[in-house]
């Protein structure tokens, strides 16, 4: 499965077909633990958290290797807004796909030079 997902990741009609930007929303209260039959076996998390943890790697990737803005990278992700996307990034990594890409950019050119 992991492999399918990561090639239809962001095919335009799989992301037509997920069920709605409310995915975005970042949780207010804890999950309700889902049916030990619902979660993955190799990983132990259900799939919301397996989405979002490759939405960010798929943000992350995005945000270092082209020049679009953030805005751009959520709309092509699926964001709702540009707001709900920094907000998803910054809860998830910590900084805002902003501060991710200037760190990375400035620790990539110190490892170059």
């Amino acid at each position: 499965m992991p492999v399918l997902f990561r090639a239809s990741f962001l095919d335009p009609a799989t992301v037509a077909a997920r069920p709605d930007r409310r995915a975005w929303r970042l949780p207010l209260l804890p999950a309700p633990s889902p049916a030990p039959a619902s979660r993955p076996p190799a990983t132990g998390h259900g799939a919301k958290t397996f989405i979002d943890e490759r939405l960010v790697l798929e943000a992350k990737r995005l945000l270092l290797h082209s020049s679009s803005t953030a805005a751009a990278i959520g709309d092509r992700l699926g964001s709702p807004s540009t707001t709900v996307f920094t907000r998803f990034f910054r809860h998830r990594t910590g900084e805002t796909p902003a501060a991710f890409r200037a760190r990375a950019r400035l620790t990539a050119g110190a490892a170059d030079g």
